[in-house]
């Protein structure tokens, strides 16, 4: 009977543990400020929400490896006037499904060594690695939504096969933008497009036009309005590297824009995180949520930041700030951050793993106003840079 109070207990402390954690995990996430959920209306249909990131939550037990996201396309065609028959002139209003592809990933965390044996029956390792699995998949939720900008898919659901991911094939953003020569022309064969990008990307060198700077940010302001982006909260967001971030600061343009722009006062956002809101864009500096890029390898073998963010250095000169508004990225969320406590040897070895079952998508659909191979992107860029790390 003791037994069977204290295993209950126990049970009933990791439930516990669990729901704080998910807690506490969306409260550490950065985009959970541009976050909002998918909901249905009284006839059953998803109802995107008007934020950056759109969540659809689905219950693991339904199964399936994606989830179908509603996303609305934007109405383009002069009104009417007068009493003319309204109905041959309505715009279709089109739906498109972003299909996001989802996938367990899991942190496991043991004790230390020198409390492998006798003394880890006396170590809380649930109570204790709680927090640390909360800031681990905060800094993981960047990382892998910061790959789904660049290549479509979050890394979760894009791996190899062999490393427990679906083997999807990296797609490249649509609207690809340089600081020295601005977008990079748009092609369906994949090679193609990234051929053009190599070559636009390597040509961005030690130069004043070539670095993040007003001048880039002010013509970037000119294409998103273009590309009919819709600002969220009256601002574009605008993600840059810390190296981008310090251009940025050194640029005498930006200090005087900086200065005029906003007050001083609580509500300026300096004071909730922001770098700036200039032009257009409320800024951040982000670490692990931009990535450079390496292009050495050729058309095929772009590879998008350091192979593990969370300790890896990101040493590449060419980084790749990303902007967007309203219905940028989509979230597929079946379950999680759960618990699942593991032990062996009559509890003398024990781990516990901390999991979430999601995954991240790029809404690109092909423009069905156009050849059946254009691709349309209504809600995000990215702006390539030269920017080094340095001292001074």
């Amino acid at each position: 009977m003791a037994q069977t109070v204290i295993a209950r207990s126990h049970e009933a402390h990791i439930t516990y543990l669990e729901q704080l954690m998910e807690r506490q995990y969306y409260a550490k996430m950065f985009w959970a400020r541009f976050a909002g959920f998918s909901t249905q209306d009284d006839q059953g249909v998803d109802m995107p929400p008007s934020t950056p990131l759109n969540i659809k939550k689905e219950l693991a037990a339904l199964g399936g490896d994606n989830l179908k996201l509603t996303m609305l396309r934007n109405l383009t065609e002069a009104a009417i006037y007068g009493d003319i028959d309204a109905v041959p002139q309505a715009e279709a209003q089109v739906v498109y499904f972003v299909d996001v592809y989802l996938n367990q990933r899991r942190k496991p965390v043991g004790p230390p060594p020198r409390m492998q044996n006798q003394r880890v029956k006396r170590l809380n390792l649930p109570k204790m690695a709680r927090p640390q699995i909360e800031d681990f998949f905060a800094a993981d939720t960047e990382i892998q939504i910061a790959n789904a900008f660049y290549t479509k898919h979050s890394r979760n659901v894009s791996a190899a096969q062999i490393s427990g991911g679906y083997a999807l094939t990296d797609v490249p953003h649509p609207n690809f933008f340089t600081a020295d020569a601005g977008q990079v022309a748009y092609n369906a064969t994949i090679a193609t497009y990234e051929a053009s990008l190599i070559t636009a990307i390597e040509n961005l060198t030690d130069t004043d036009s070539d670095y993040m700077s007003m001048d880039a940010l002010e013509s970037l302001r000119t294409e998103m309005l273009k590309l009919k982006i819709k600002q969220f909260q009256n601002h574009w967001i605008g993600l840059l590297s810390y190296e981008q971030a310090q251009q940025l600061r050194k640029s005498a343009d930006f200090k005087q824009a900086n200065r005029e722009a906003r007050e001083r006062a609580s509500t300026n956002p300096i004071w909730t995180g922001a770098l700036a809101s200039v032009a257009g864009f409320m800024l951040f500096e982000r670490d692990l949520g931009v990535f450079g890029v390496d292009t050495s390898g050729g058309a095929g073998s772009i590879v998008w930041g350091a192979t593990n963010p969370h300790t890896g250095t990101d040493s590449n000169n060419h980084k790749v700030a990303i902007f967007f508004g309203e219905s940028a990225m989509c979230q597929a969320w079946a379950e999680g951050p759960f618990f699942e406590e593991e032990l062996e040897d009559a509890k003398n070895r024990r781990i516990v793993v901390g999991g979430i079952i999601d995954g991240f998508g790029r809404p690109d659909y092909e423009d069905v106003t156009a050849t059946p191979t254009a691709v349309t992107n209504q809600s995000s860029a990215l702006l390539a840079t030269f920017s080094p790390a340095t001292w001074t």
